[in-house]
């Protein structure tokens, strides 16, 4: 089987030549020669190698280093195949967890405006009771003559202000 050799995003400033891939690359004694490969990830390649690049968007998140060391058997195009597939799967997967990062912090936030959403209204229903209390009890103390007699249209506006502080105390419910 390929052996994983290193999985380390320490690495990623050591392979600047895969910025353009998107795809494995088998490394042999060949193709060593066309890439500038430091000493750090020479020392991980022995005999055929492939280099699999996590790619997210466009942004190389990952490599693995994969060789065949211990089988000694020549690496296939079947097994690149499946690797590429690897490749991108992994990639999704990253990319999902990155999604659902973001949708967890997002929901916090909602939360969070939520939160304070529900405080304000706390507070303004709070200072809208208050006067609207007091009007409310003043008005049915006039409107019941506790406090002295009142003419027919004093009567009549008093009704008014008290339906209409009733209707704003609904609304302050609601």
């Amino acid at each position: 089987p390929l052996i994983p050799k290193s999985y380390d995003q320490s690495l990623q400033p050591l392979f600047p030549f895969l910025a353009n891939y998107r795809h494995p690359i088998l490394i042999d004694d060949e193709t060593r020669e066309r890439f500038f490969i430091p000493e750090q990830l020479s020392a991980f390649m022995e005999g055929e190698t492939v280099l699999l690049p996590i790619v997210l968007h466009t942004d190389l998140k990952h490599v693995l280093v994969l060789d065949r060391r211990l089988t000694k058997t020549p690496i296939l195009e079947e097994d690149i195949e499946s690797l590429d597939w690897y490749a991108t799967q992994g990639a999704l997967a990253l990319q999902n967890a990155n999604l659902i990062h973001d949708l967890e912090k997002a929901n916090e936030e909602m939360k969070a405006v939520d939160s304070l959403k529900s405080n304000f209204l706390s507070i303004i229903s709070h200072e809208l009771r208050t006067p609207l209390t007091a009007i409310t009890g003043f008005v049915e103390l006039i409107l019941h003559e506790k406090v002295g007699e009142i003419t027919s249209s004093q009567k009549n506006l008093l009704t008014r202000v008290s339906k209409n502080t009733g209707h704003l105390n609904n609304m302050v419910n609601d």
